[in-house]
This record gives structure tokens, sequence and C-alpha cells, in this order.
């Protein structure tokens, strides 16, 4: 859902409701498994987004590679 959402507003209530559980819950266990505090990987993975269409910007052979978001490569 993250991933596929990175370029629409995100919070932990939204996410929340999205997966069916409590946004208490949801900050605990995606800290328990993936090591990032939620809103931190958010941000970064906005932040990689954005590098990436900012490197690809002037290669436009290369960015049709990928033809949207959640085609490019997670960090996890």
């Amino acid at each position: 859902f993250i991933e596929a959402n990175l370029e629409n507003i995100l919070n932990a209530q939204v996410i929340a409701e999205n997966v069916h559980i409590s946004s208490s819950h949801l900050y605990h266990l995606f800290k328990e498994k993936t090591g990032f505090a939620l809103m931190e990987y958010i941000k970064l993975r906005r932040k990689v987004l954005a590098q990436f269409e900012f490197s690809h910007c002037f290669l436009p052979h290369a960015y049709t590679r990928y033809s949207q978001v959640s085609d490019i490569p997670p960090l996890l």
C-alpha cells in the first residue's frame, strides 16, 4: 500500500485503515519488521523516488524502463 501511494497523502491513520489495524499497532509492527519508523520510511522512499526521477529526467529512454512508482525497486 505504501509503495503504491507514495505520491499521495500518507499518514499512519490512512495506512492503518487500509490494512485494517490500529495506527499504534501499525507503528510498532512496521518498526519491528523493517527497522524503520513508519514516517521515516515514507520520507526516505519519497526522497529516493525524487532522486530517481531527477536523475532520469534528462534520459527519457532510461525512464521508460519504469512506468509507475511501484516499478522502482524498494529499499527493503
